[in-house]
């Protein structure tokens, strides 16, 4: 009786978000689960991310953002696990209390399932390693609405198939990620922070690329556009933590022979409505220097030591154009409108759909 009657309850909120274009919000697991369930049962696209296919139509956007509670921290070992709608803010308030934190990239608003749905690095991967290895396990609704965890608190786990690292970067297509576990870090003792302004991106580049290789191992490493200044459009945000910072950052100082040392605090990025792509760290300069010349207005940004660019672009065509550019450069746009085969290859490509549908059979998540 009371699944008819819960049935019945979606039914009605589906049809009239389909009638308002408007956003069903979920508050618990189990609701989402019986979501999932009954979209299958009628066929119903579902879009859980912000990342997926542009034509959205018939498709029933969910609002994770209800999901945002802490489960569990373990101050011994390090490690934290919370719901998927847990902000980057929400973090920053309040783990800095225990003497720890988790980096998350610098964007505002943005939440851990967010991270994990596009594998978004963090600003400083070279000092606190990328998702892949922060991510230790994920529970996770199936498409067809089941709920399991992947993955232990354990640092390393030869057991089995590693299905967490599937789920990372997968764009919410093979599943919702509705809770995160995470390693953490102890916060620094001391906190450099230096920022540059470049004529060119390939100036600004470069002093990224000697820093890494030079050793040191930079806790951000932020290229960014600097609107409305023609001559030094380029600002460049290095950061260095720990007990060596000072050393380190002045290292870093002399490297920096074509920078202009400016004073400046790093702000989160408006994530507005961006287009992300992942190339290799030899092509970013000439990747941002062709996209300001078809969109001179592009607000950019770029963690440099990861090749993961965000852009703020104008049009479609803009971004079309983007797309083409990063493909030729080796590299892979998020917001893709080429197909698995035109991207990965065609053996790849074909897998990947077999995957797909394997774990979504009717094709409901955010295709």
């Amino acid at each position: 009786m009371r699944t008819t009657k819960v049935r019945s309850a979606m039914a009605e909120l589906i049809e009239q978000a389909r009638r308002a274009s408007s956003v069903v919000a979920v508050e618990s697991q189990v609701e989402l689960c019986e979501l999932v369930k009954y979209c299958n049962a009628i066929g119903q696209r579902m879009r859980t991310t912000t990342f997926g296919a542009l034509d959205e139509r018939d498709a029933l956007r969910v609002d994770l953002s209800g999901l945002n509670r802490w489960v569990e921290k373990h101050d011994d070992d390090m490690d934290l696990r919370v719901e998927c709608g847990v902000t980057r803010e929400s973090l920053f308030e309040k783990l800095p209390e225990t003497g720890l934190f988790f980096p998350m990239p610098n964007r505002q608003n943005l939440s851990i399932g967010d991270v994990v749905n596009a594998n978004i690095p963090n600003p400083g991967s070279a000092k606190y390693n990328s998702p892949r290895t922060n991510v230790l396990g994920l529970t996770v609704v199936s498409a067809t609405g089941e709920l399991f965890r992947t993955g232990t608190r354990a640092r390393k786990s030869s057991a089995g198939y590693d299905l967490t690292r599937l789920y990372l970067g997968s764009m919410g297509r093979l599943g919702i990620v509705t809770e995160v576990c995470v390693r953490l870090y102890s916060y620094p003792s001391s906190i450099q922070h230096q920022r540059y302004l470049f004529k060119s991106a390939e100036d600004a580049v470069e002093l990224s690329s000697h820093v890494i290789s030079s050793g040191l191992r930079p806790a951000q490493t932020c290229l960014a556009t600097q609107l409305g200044n023609d001559d030094l459009p380029w600002v460049l945000d290095l950061e260095f933590h720990g007990p060596n910072s000072e050393e380190e950052a002045s290292i870093a100082h002399e490297l920096a022979e074509k920078g202009q040392s400016v004073k400046g605090q790093i702000r989160p990025i408006d994530d507005g409505a961006l287009t992300y792509a992942s190339v290799p760290m030899a092509v970013i300069a000439d990747i941002l220097t062709k996209l300001r010349i078809f969109d001179p207005s592009a607000s950019i940004s770029v963690e440099v030591a990861e090749g993961f660019i965000s852009a703020q672009l104008r049009s479609l065509e803009v971004r079309s154009e983007f797309e083409n550019i990063v493909a030729e450069s080796g590299g892979v746009c998020f917001h893709r409108e080429r197909s698995l085969q035109d991207t990965f290859g065609e053996t790849n490509g074909e897998l990947m759909e077999m995957l797909k549908k394997q774990m979504d059979p009717n094709g409901l998540l955010n295709t």
